[in-house]
Parts: structure tokens; C-alpha cells; sequence
């Protein structure tokens, strides 16, 4: 791969990431989904897990549940 294409590969990379960015940035509800997990980071509200089976124990009610 040429220099050229290289530095074209890495800007199409970037527009990607922009584009994700605002397509964030224009959702409302995820933006407040994130400010209220960030939230709940900085007032400890979190468990932590010592592994995914732990994990996935916590969350099969929810499933039960649909």
C-alpha cells in the first residue's frame, strides 16, 4: 500500500469515527442513558463481577421476564 493510500485509509477511519460521534451525540436518550451511568459510577452504584457466569446469574430473571 502506497504512502497515499495509507493516508487515505486513516482519514476514512476518522470520518468514521466522526460520523459515529455525532450519530451519539443526536440521540437524546442514549446521551442521558450515559450521563446516568456515569453518575451512577461516581456514587459507587455498580457491582463488580468475578466472572461472566456470575454475571449472567444477576441478569436470567430479566430474561424469565419477557
Amino acid at each position: 500500500m502506497s504512502r497515499l493510500e495509507e493516508r487515505i485509509k486513516k482519514l476514512e477511519n476518522k470520518v468514521d469515527e466522526l460520523k459515529e460521534t455525532v450519530e451519539i451525540l443526536s440521540d437524546k436518550r442514549l446521551l442521558k442513558s450515559i450521563k446516568e451511568g456515569l453518575e451512577d459510577l461516581k456514587s459507587g452504584r455498580y457491582k463488580v463481577y468475578k466472572s461472566a457466569e456470575e454475571m449472567k446469574k444477576d441478569f436470567e430473571p430479566i430474561k424469565r421476564r419477557r
